[in-house]
C-alpha cells in the first residue's frame, strides 16, 4: 500500500452541445494511523462550462435551484456549486461512466437549450 498522503486524478474532457464538460476523479491515501490500514478515498467531479455569467439573482440562489427555476433538473447525488463561468460537481465515490455520461448530458443540454440572451459575457 502507498505510505503517506498520495492523490491520483484521471481527467477526461469533451463537448456535449456545444457546451466544455471536463470529468475527472480523484483518488487518495491517507497515511496509516497507529494500527489502522490504509484504504482509497475517492471523489468524483463533473464541470460544464457555461456560455457566460448568469443573472445575479441567479447566482444568489445556487446553481441547483437556478437550473430548478429554469425548468431543468439538476443531476442527483452532486453538490453543485456556480464558480463563476462554470457549474461545478462533486460527490464521493468514483466515477461511473454511465451515470457520469447521464449527468454530464443531462446539464449539457439543459444549458445549451437557454437562450443567449440570459448570459452575460464571461470573465
Amino acid at each position: 500500500m502507498p505510505s503517506g498522503t498520495e492523490h491520483y486524478c484521471h481527467l477526461l474532457t469533451t463537448r456535449l452541445h456545444g457546451l466544455r464538460v471536463m470529468a475527472f476523479e480523484q483518488r487518495s491515501y491517507a497515511a496509516p494511523t497507529m494500527g489502522e490500514d490504509t484504504y482509497p478515498r475517492f471523489l468524483s467531479f463533473i464541470v460544464w462550462q457555461l456560455p457566460g455569467l448568469p443573472p445575479a439573482e441567479f447566482i444568489k440562489m445556487g446553481p441547483a435551484k437556478a437550473i430548478r427555476q429554469l425548468g431543468g433538473t439538476a443531476p442527483s447525488g452532486y453538490d453543485l456549486k456556480l464558480i463563476a463561468d462554470t457549474i461545478a460537481g462533486h460527490r464521493r465515490g468514483r466515477l461511473d461512466a454511465l451515470s457520469l455520461q447521464a449527468y454530464a448530458e443531462l446539464l449539457a443540454v439543459q444549458i445549451a437549450g437557454v437562450s443567449a440572451s440570459f448570459w452575460r459575457p464571461g470573465p
